[in-house]
């Protein structure tokens, strides 16, 4: 959760994992093209009765890591939600194991990673579009590498890898 402020104080030069362009991250931050669209989804124990979202939001508690995407969403759309907030996903997949809470609310992305563990299941639904781009410090001594990064998106979107790289998850 403290990423872009390891970005902004230049001790990393470029975030790349799940990060979601945003017109709140816009303003302190710049991104790269859109290399692909996650979308928000649902996680719950596996022998749970919930199958939606709003079923989630009304009668359980909803888990989310926060700063996400998902926490902004989930307040907007679910102002009287209960959200438990944890610090990392491994932190709210074993919320959601014990008991904490009732599903867990991230991009599809990273709980297909999560659902690994038979204990839970990943619900088919998307909520969103999450497009992710990499994120990049808001100065002209970056241009060159967005330049660059935007190049290598584009030559793997026309070659067919992003595609076969995003078709293993």
């Amino acid at each position: 959760n403290d990423r872009i402020e390891k970005l902004n104080s230049k001790e990393v030069d470029m975030l790349v994992a799940t990060m979601t362009v945003t017109s709140q991250r816009l303003r302190v931050m710049d991104f790269s093209d859109t290399y692909y669209n996650a979308g928000q989804a649902l996680m719950v124990r596996a022998k749970s009765d919930i199958t939606s979202l709003s079923q989630a939001a009304v009668y359980g508690k909803l888990i989310t890591v926060f700063g996400t995407t998902a926490e902004k969403s989930v307040r907007d759309i679910y102002p009287t939600a209960k959200i438990v907030g944890v610090r990392t996903y491994k932190d709210a997949l074993e919320a959601l194991k014990s008991g904490k809470g009732d599903a867990i609310v991230a991009d599809d992305t990273v709980l297909i990673g999560l659902a690994e563990d038979k204990s839970v299941k990943l619900l088919p639904k998307r909520y969103s579009i999450e497009p992710y781009g990499v994120g990049l410090r808001q100065t002209a001594e970056t241009e060159d590498l967005k330049n660059i990064v935007n190049e290598l998106i584009e030559r793997l979107d026309n070659n067919g890898k992003l595609k076969q790289i995003f078709s293993k998850k």
